[in-house]
Order: C-alpha cells, then sequence, then structure tokens
C-alpha cells in the first residue's frame, strides 16, 4: 500500500464519520478517534523523526482498521425476571467512555442503534434519538441501559420490569484491534516511569586498563581491567515516559560530593532548583573506589578528572538516555572540581550537548588540581597515580615533574586540548605558574571550543583562581568562539554558585527561591533550547 501522509489520513477519517446516517454513531467513534490518534502520532513524527517505514506500518493498520465495528445481538428472552438476569461476556474491551455501535438481530424490525457508556451502564439510542426502535414485540420504546461488570453485559428497558436479555453473537475483533495497535504503536517509544523516589541510582563499568598507544610491539599492549562506578539520575515530577521527553542536565559536581550507590540527590545543590524547573539532573562519580584501592592511590575515590571520566559520563549518559523520555541534546554544568570535568566530557564529542556552564570551576588537571591542591600532597600523588606518571610512588611533586610527565595528559587538559598558536606562547604558558608571563603567553593564544560557554567566578577566590578561566574565556574568544566570564568581585570560592537568594518560578508558575547565579544560568542554558 503507499504510504499516506497525515493529511491524507485524517481526510480518510472524516470521510468515515461523514458517511449515511444509519453508520453515523459508529462512523462519529472511529473517525473521532481515528483523528486523536493521528493528532498525536503526527506529534510523535515530527518530536522523533519517525523513520518512513514506520510511518507506512501505521498508515496500513489504521486502515485495516477502518472496517465497520459492530456487536450483534440475539433477542433470547424478553420475559426473565429482573431477579434472575442472565450474563454475556464482554469481548474486546469494553471499557468506560467507549461508543459502540450495536446491531440487534432476530426482531420484527431490524435497527442500528448507537451505545454509549458511561460508568457502569450502557445507553442504547437510535440514531443518536432516546427511542430503541418502534415496532419491537411487546411494544416496549424508551432507553435501554445495560449492566456492566466483570460477568459481561446484561441488557433490560428501563420501562418495564421485564429483562429483555439479548445474547451477544459476535463482536467484530476490529474495535479491540484497534485499541490494542493504537496502543502498541503509542507504546513503540515508551520509556520507563519516574522511579517512586524520584531519582535512581545505578552503575556502569569502566575500564581502567594501562594500554601502551606509542608501542610499536607485536605483543596486546592494551587490557581490561572493568571495575564499578556509580550513577544517579532524578526526574522532575511532570516527566512522562513517552510524548514530549524531558530536558538533560549533566551536573559534574565538586569535591564535596560523592555519588555512591545508594545517594539520595534530592537535597543537593542546585538539584531541586533544576527538578522544580522541570529537568531532569545526572551526576557520576567518576571514580570507582575499587581501582583506587587497587592502586593504592592516597585519595581513592576523588576523580580529580583523570582521563577514565569520560568513559563514566558516556556510559552514564547512555544509560538514561536508553531507559528514560530524555531528549539526547544536553546542558553540562561543573560545579568546582566538577569544572574540569564538564569541559573535558564537552570536547569530546561523545554525547550532543547544547551548551556548557560552570561555577568556579577548577579548568586544568595540571594548572588547578595538581598546581593548588585543595587536599594537600596526597591530592598530587593521586593525580600523578591516576595519570601513571613515573616514579609516583615516590617522585616529588614539584612543577618540573609534572611538566616532565607532559605528554602524559597531551589530548585531556583543557587548556591544551585544541589550542592554537605560536609554539614560543604554548612553552611559556606551560613552562610557567601564576606570574604575568604565563598571563600575557594565554592571553595571545586561540582555542578551540566546540559549545556556548558561561563561567560564574569570583575575583577573591583562593581556592580555584580565576585566573585559568579568564584566560580559557580569551583564548576561545580570540578564535571567535562563544564564551563569557561573569565575574563578581567577592563572595570566595562558594560566591561562585552561593550569592544572594531572588524568586523565579518552577515549571507549573509556582514561586521558587534561588541564587542569582542559578536565574542566570537557567536564562543561559535556555537560549539553546
Amino acid at each position: 500500500m503507499e504510504t499516506k501522509t497525515f493529511d491524507e489520513l485524517k481526510q480518510m477519517a472524516i470521510q468515515i464519520r461523514d458517511e449515511k446516517t444509519n453508520k453515523q454513531n459508529t462512523a462519529n467513534r472511529i473517525g473521532t478517534e481515528m483523528l486523536e490518534h493521528l493528532d498525536k502520532l503526527e506529534q510523535d513524527y515530527y518530536d522523533k523523526t519517525t523513520t518512513d517505514e514506520e510511518l507506512k506500518k501505521r498508515d496500513d493498520k489504521l486502515t485495516e482498521l477502518s472496517s465497520d465495528l459492530s456487536l450483534e445481538m440475539e433477542l433470547i428472552n424478553n420475559s426473565m425476571s429482573a431477579a434472575s438476569p442472565i450474563y454475556f461476556p464482554i469481548e474486546g474491551g469494553i471499557k468506560s467512555g467507549d461508543k459502540l455501535r450495536i446491531v440487534f438481530s432476530g426482531l420484527s424490525s431490524d435497527k442500528d442503534c448507537a451505545a454509549f457508556l458511561c460508568d457502569s451502564k450502557i445507553t442504547i439510542a437510535s440514531e443518536a434519538k432516546q427511542i430503541l426502535f418502534d415496532g419491537h414485540p411487546g411494544n416496549i420504546d424508551g432507553i435501554y441501559t445495560a449492566n456492566v461488570d466483570a460477568n459481561g453485559i446484561q441488557l433490560y428497558s428501563e420501562n418495564s420490569s421485564n429483562v429483555i436479555v439479548y445474547k451477544l453473537t459476535n463482536l467484530k475483533e476490529g474495535y479491540s484491534k484497534l485499541n490494542n495497535e493504537i496502543g502498541n504503536i503509542n507504546n513503540q517509544d515508551k520509556k520507563a516511569e519516574r522511579p517512586a523516589a524520584g531519582y535512581e541510582n545505578f552503575s556502569v563499568k569502566i575500564n581502567y586498563a594501562d594500554e601502551d598507544n606509542l608501542s610499536n610491539s607485536t605483543n596486546v599492549q592494551a587490557g581490561k581491567n572493568f571495575k564499578t562506578d556509580y550513577g544517579v539520575i532524578a526526574l522532575p515530577q511532570n516527566y512522562t515516559p513517552n510524548g514530549t521527553p524531558t530536558r538533560l542536565i549533566i551536573f559534574c559536581q565538586g569535591t564535596g560530593e560523592r555519588i555512591t550507590d545508594n545517594t539520595n540527590p534530592m537535597n543537593n545543590f542546585g538539584w531541586q532548583y533544576f527538578i522544580k524547573k522541570g529537568y531532569a539532573v545526572l551526576d557520576m562519580n567518576g571514580m570507582s573506589t575499587e581501582w583506587g584501592e587497587e592502586k593504592g592511590f592516597p585519595i581513592t575515590n576523588q576523580h580529580y578528572s583523570n582521563k577514565y571520566i569520560i568513559q563514566s559520563y558516556t556510559k552514564g549518559y547512555n544509560y538514561v538516555i536508553t531507559k528514560y523520555n530524555l531528549y539526547k541534546e544536553t546542558f553540562v554544568l561543573g560545579l568546582s572540581m566538577g569544572g574540569s570535568a564538564m569541559l573535558m566530557i564537552s570536547q569530546t564529542g561523545n554525547i550532543p550537548i547544547l551548551a556548557c556552564a560552570g561555577f568556579a570551576p577548577t579548568i586544568s588537571v595540571y594548572k588547578n588540581n595538581y598546581m593548588k591542591p585543595w587536599n594537600g600532597e596526597n591530592q598530587k600523588r593521586t593525580i600523578a597515580g591516576q595519570w601513571n606518571f613515573d616514579n609516583w610512588e615516590s617522585a616529588t611533586l614539584d612543577q618540573l615533574y609534572f611538566i616532565s610527565n607532559l605528554s602524559k595528559i597531551t589530548g585531556y587538559d583543557n587548556l591544551m586540548i585544541n589550542t592554537f598558536g605560536d609554539t614560543t606562547d604554548i612553552d611559556t604558558a606551560n613552562n610557567n605558574y601564576d606570574n604575568d608571563e604565563e598571563k600575557n603567553a594565554y592571553y595571545r593564544l586561540q582555542k578551540y571550543f566546540p559549545h556556548p560557554l558561561k563561567i560564574w567566578h569570583c575575583d577573591d577566590d583562593s581556592t580555584v583562581l580565576i585566573r585559568y578561566a579568564d584566560f580559557f574565556v580569551k583564548m576561545i574568544n580570540n578564535a571567535g568562539g562563544r564564551a563569557w566570564l561573569r565575574r563578581f568581585p567577592t563572595g570566595g570560592h562558594s560566591g561562585g554558585w552561593n550569592t544572594r537568594n531572588i524568586t523565579d518560578t518552577d515549571y507549573d508558575g509556582s514561586d521558587l527561591t534561588c541564587s542569582i547565579n542559578l536565574y542566570e544560568l537557567m536564562i543561559f542554558f535556555q537560549q539553546y533550547e
């Protein structure tokens, strides 16, 4: 059969609905129901870019189901006692609110009648009038009702003490088939329901095997060492398992947060705000404690933006996108240590990203996480171990040591990825720290960054220096990119996300208290939806 457009299918439904009078009620039911479902399917088509093959399948199925649907009922007895009703099973899944066409046979005058099921009764009417038919045995005219329960159907006249019982001799499969098939069509893309708690803890497997990508050996230089990392996904109350998807925010938290197998994120910073704005939120721990313990790192549960976080966030994203009804395109936010994680996953191309943002974010594994560690010497040695630096267990952890291992973070450190310019400036930037020579070199370099980026940061932040956010934004703008640094003169490290509160509105228009940072962030993100 030739594939029809939605307009052609709608026209078919209208024609069915407008057939001659003796089929008007049946046609109304089928035509109207088809139009309602076609409108939904049309929206789903444009929302989900349904394939031509799927459209043809739906076209054929709805056309097949547009045949006349009826109940044929045979008069059994017109003088039974109401105290001893006879029930006949209803086939086809008839339910409250359905409209049926019933054909009475075995009478002096057959008549087409419309039946309207409401609550527990079916009201029978001929040609949309409240009269069954004239000349029927016993001259019992008027409205006929049918009690409907688990036993079946019992038809009787309200105008008589007698029970007029009709046997169901045939219910064409079409009605049940139509409901089932349209249900199947609507459920084709149905995803998981929102968890009762509003969130789900889950785990993924990360391959932490060492590999030598520079080797010319004929022996295997890669392996498998899978360890468990944990993630959590929270969903807003207006989430639905099908229909319009929910937008996802990947929220890379800071060093003060841990994602475990029983993390409850609902009271964490930012999560409640995003959920009440109608967004889903995902985060990963980014570091397997199993691996940290196996390697003997001083700190076993902090990722410090090691290269394996790319696997972690990619696998977590794929898990939630597959399971839940979410748009594939997402936003990414990094807070404090999560900033460098946000920038790393944003530059891989593994996840389709609309825009990125950072609250007092670390930018560089080198310049932020290693050179100015907030957890002291243990943090520096853990970073050296995570990147498999030479003699990391015992080496002197100064800047020269990091520079001697710089090749091991090539392709991962955010200040170095896709950064272009004079090689002298690149060397100067890499070999200096927190001085004017470093600043001037970065200010002359250019950087390609593939997404819009906005950072909120305080000038007096002594934990994560704002200078590297400034350098990062400057290099992107030098290359003609879109990046902005929203500066606050004071506020310290937490001021990057915790300014004074104002009133916003949630997804249903109710008042919602939030910080200025969150309010501005949401406006920034929504520009790219």
